[in-house]
């Protein structure tokens, strides 16, 4: 009974101050540089690819940390509706992505890398649970889309960190199509319609491109995309 009613406090709480902390460190690191880091913006001068979208992109994490704490929220009127692991690894997730922000701003990319690449499989484990409750569900996948497009952006600079970023071009093509096909696979499969976050993120990459393959693709994939998600929430109406 006593681990029951722990529990229950921890989840009524636990996704409120993860949320409160991470971006709490998040505002701090984009503020103040210590330990001789640089600022994101920073890093993507110094690791230039052509996959960085225009600066107006990251906005979007001013939405996904909005909704972390509309989920407290929720969670703390209806606290059943998500699962006891659910909260463990979404507090877990939480952490990683400002962890891994330590490391990028040391210039450490490799590092940087890794913490992405285990915050993407945690955050696909969460989807695939199936979350009952749509709105957490939502939560999530705002949240995995938009890691998946800093987790495609982090490969590419670490190819420039090891100076071995040979045709770019052809790189952030094949970059746009594996990204495509996953969100395709999503939407197709499991009815996800967020992939609009990638959607974003494509438009916001041939707006601040210059080269015509490249802008060519990523506008091609958003149309896609977009005529995907139009088929599945039509099926969903149906």
């Amino acid at each position: 009974m006593c681990i029951t009613l722990n529990f229950f406090m921890m989840k009524r709480y636990i996704l409120l101050i993860s949320a409160i902390c991470n971006i709490a460190v998040t505002a701090y690191l984009s503020i103040e540089t210590p330990f001789g880091m640089l600022d994101q913006r920073s890093i993507s001068d110094l690791y230039t690819t052509l996959i960085t979208p225009a600066g107006f992109t990251f906005w979007i994490w001013s939405i996904i940390y909005a909704s972390w704490c509309i989920l407290w929220l929720y969670i703390l009127r209806y606290p059943k509706r998500i699962k006891k692991k659910s909260v463990r690894l979404l507090t877990i997730a939480q952490c990683l992505s400002t962890l891994w922000l330590i490391p990028s701003q040391l210039t450490y990319i490799p590092v940087s890398l890794v913490i992405m690449l285990w915050l993407v499989s945690l955050l696909f484990t969460l989807i695939h649970k199936k979350q009952k409750d749509i709105f957490v569900s939502c939560v999530i996948q705002l949240f995995l889309w938009w890691i998946l497009v800093a987790t495609i952006a982090n490969i590419h600079q670490t190819l420039v960190f090891f100076d071995i970023y040979i045709y770019p071009e052809i790189l952030s093509i094949i970059s746009v199509i594996i990204g495509t096909c996953i969100n395709m696979y999503l939407i197709l499969k499991y009815k996800y319609i967020p992939s609009l976050v990638f959607i974003w993120a494509l438009y916001w990459i041939y707006v601040a491109q210059n080269y015509p393959a490249v802008s060519i693709m990523t506008l091609s994939s958003a149309i896609v995309l977009a005529f995907a998600m139009l088929v599945s929430l039509w099926s969903l109406k149906k």
